[in-house]
């Protein structure tokens, strides 16, 4: 039997376009601990190392620390691990929130 407590979504439909928006602070920390992932994800396993000295640098020595300094690039499984971890937000974003109206 239901008491009749809904609990609020972490996500709303966008007033216009597609997709979802934060709507509470549950929301807002999934959202940005997707940010932290893809930032870190891009860090330690990008293919290609760009930019100042400096940067590769710091870049090889946080890879060093963390133990990926002996995995070898791969493209393929770069590109494989971002689109998982997208889907993974998206169906996350999408079973948190309210369904979307459809229009009259």
């Amino acid at each position: 039997m239901s008491d009749g407590f809904e609990p609020q979504p972490w996500f709303r439909a966008k007033a216009y376009g597609y997709g979802w928006v934060p709507a509470s602070w549950q929301g807002w920390l999934v959202t940005v601990a997707f940010m932290v992932l893809i930032i870190a994800t891009s860090v330690l396993f990008s293919p290609a190392d760009h930019g100042t000295p400096q940067a590769v640098a710091l870049v090889l020595e946080l890879r060093r620390k963390v133990g990926v300094d002996t995995l070898t690039p791969n493209p393929f499984m770069f590109y494989a691990l971002m689109a998982f971890e997208a889907l993974a937000f998206i169906l996350v974003a999408r079973a948190l929130s309210r369904p979307i109206k459809p229009l009259d």
